[in-house]
């Protein structure tokens, strides 16, 4: 989901409670204008009468909502719906909650289903989106931007071990009989029930793991042997990937020239919450972060492409919690953190110089 599709629920589930502004009826107006299949959902949810045909595919819909609830087994086959009567358009009416009605939105517009790749299922978010998933352990997944996570065939009965790439969010539910390993590069993070947020961009270079709450245990594997962390809540652990030629990355398999770094830190909080989770509330945390890490996040976040023009920019740092719907915002904050920092457009692209 999109931040447009974000403001334009967060307007849908305020017009739902009768408690639109002046200004906000005008926007949603101009949200609605752009995509007809808003003014579907807008139309039907405000109607006062529910129509047989409208309960059937607000039935089928709610069905097919399933694929955020991940089924067993890549291969099981899908089950007929069964019919029942049940009031839906009340239902989803009076669901205040804005992930409920953006899950109807999104798989409304898109008839998603998860891809498989072998005996893997894919789940995936595209860069400016960010989505949640409840497995069928019954653990709770947030996925940030350009991220991708992958499930084994028979998770949940014979394993519960999954691989990443990106950045996810995980709330584990408790199985002492099946841990779960989630596997990142060379970094094997093992959990029983927990809540941890790990971060694994391939162009990042390094697997960051900010444990929230219960245990986790770390297992570093390198050429000459394995290496065991044991984190505790408020832990946050940084192992960095340095190939002796210099590059960053996590995308190549060759372990026998890397150099890894392990760095010790704690969880820095706002609130009395993690900042490293602060991107499953739609915030974008800025923590003295360089410019250039700043422009790979900011071109995640808002699916933008920047070019850094300036290369004395490159290496200063930015510190901030953002909200703000379009990445032009954003830089213009740190605009004013920064004199030396300005942007111009180029079509679709922002030039830094």
């Amino acid at each position: 989901m999109n931040h447009t599709d974000e403001e334009f629920l967060s307007l849908l589930n305020l017009a739902l409670a009768n408690e639109l502004s002046a200004d906000q009826e005008i926007r949603l107006q101009e949200l609605l204008l752009q995509d007809p299949d808003r003014v579907t959902l807008y139309e039907y949810l405000l109607s006062e009468e529910e129509t047989e045909q409208d309960r059937l595919e607000l039935e089928v819909l709610y069905e097919k909502s399933r694929p955020n609830d991940i089924p067993d087994s890549v291969t099981s086959n899908p089950t007929k719906p069964t019919a029942q009567i049940f009031p839906w358009k009340k239902f989803f009416q009076a669901a205040a909650a804005v992930l409920l009605i953006f899950s109807l939105f999104y798989l409304y517009k898109t008839k998603e289903t998860p891809a498989v790749e072998g005996d893997w299922m894919e789940l995936t978010t595209q860069k400016g989106e960010r989505k949640y998933f409840k497995l069928v352990d019954g653990t709770e997944v947030w996925l940030n931007s350009d991220s991708k996570l992958m499930l084994k065939q028979g998770y949940g009965k014979e394993h519960r071990n999954l691989q990443l790439l990106g950045e996810g969010y995980f709330s584990v539910a408790k199985n002492t009989a099946l841990p779960m390993r989630v596997k990142v590069g060379e970094v094997d993070v093992n959990v029983v029930g927990t809540i941890f947020n790990l971060q694994a961009y391939p162009d990042q270079g390094q697997v960051v793991t900010s444990l929230i709450e219960g245990k986790v245990k770390l297992t570093l594997n390198e050429s000459k042997g394995s290496k065991d962390f044991v984190m505790k809540p408020g832990d946050r652990i940084e192992i960095a990937r340095k190939e002796v030629n210099g590059k960053v990355s996590l995308a190549l398999a060759d372990t026998t020239a890397i150099q890894h770094t392990v760095a010790f830190r704690n969880v820095e909080k706002k609130d009395n919450k993690a900042l490293d989770a602060l991107w499953t509330e739609n915030k974008l945390v800025f923590k003295a972060d360089r410019l250039v890490e700043v422009v790979k996040r900011l071109e995640r976040w808002y699916d933008v492409t920047i070019i850094v023009e300036n290369d004395q920019l490159k290496e200063q740092a930015f510190t901030g919690v953002f909200e703000e719907p379009t990445c032009q915002q954003v830089l213009s904050i740190l605009q004013k953190t920064n004199k030396n920092l300005n942007y111009t457009m180029k079509g679709e692209t922002i030039i830094i110089k």
